[in-house]
């Protein structure tokens, strides 16, 4: 297994990489962010395998259902404020591929679905989601920011079976990125150990097509 914890990009195959971006907002943007993500309604709903453990609230572009694991769930449209924030997020990550020593021109700009999570201390030590792929549209581009606790996403190659596990520290940025990343990927992020101290995260996960 490796364990990724430093800025900058892996290059996983010919076609796929993960980026990780730290310090990803000014203090300001964090405040003016955090003012704003503490009061959304997220709900611990169901899915095809049960009551999930975390809360959560899906945006869209439209307010059109979202469709996962089986179940249909209702969004709303991307509030202002989180626009705002994924123009810095896209920033960020066009000038991270240009500044490779092979550039990439980053095709995905087109967002799609987004799912706003926290995970604490109210779920069996702190909550997880379970091994998968976002897999229902052609999204080549799935971003990851993280706030509060650190944990970690744990990617798995299906053709080489190896694991790479992403610190997720505050105020970072984590980008599974290439057009069948999420075909020969999954990912997942953990139940803390026994033993560990729970806090709060909050995640927002946003999908980009091209």
């Amino acid at each position: 297994q490796r364990v990724i914890k430093a800025p900058g990009v892996v290059e996983l195959d010919p076609e796929n990489r993960i980026l990780l971006l730290r310090y990803v907002l000014k203090p300001a943007e964090l405040e003016a962010y955090l003012n704003e993500a503490v009061k959304v309604p997220r709900v611990s709903g169901r899915s095809g395998f049960g009551v999930k453990p975390r809360r959560e609230l899906c945006y869209s572009p439209d307010g059109a259902p979202y469709v996962y694991s089986r179940v249909a769930h209702p969004t709303v449209q991307y509030p202002f404020y989180v626009l705002l924030t994924m123009r810095i997020f896209e920033e960020r990550i066009n000038k991270e591929l240009a500044n490779l020593p092979r550039p990439i021109k980053n095709p995905y700009t087109s967002p799609s679905s987004a799912v706003d999570i926290v995970y604490d201390a109210s779920f069996p030590r702190g909550g997880s989601i379970g091994q998968h792929k976002d897999d229902e549209d052609a999204w080549g581009m799935v971003l990851i920011f993280s706030l509060g606790q650190t944990r970690y996403l744990r990617i798995r190659s299906d053709d080489t079976k190896e694991w790479f596990n992403v610190k997720m520290p505050h105020n970072s940025l984590v980008v599974m990125h290439g057009a069948s990343f999420q075909q020969n990927y999954t990912h997942q992020v953990d139940k803390l150990s026994e033993g560990d101290l729970v806090g709060t995260r909050l995640s927002l996960n946003v999908r980009y097509k091209a």
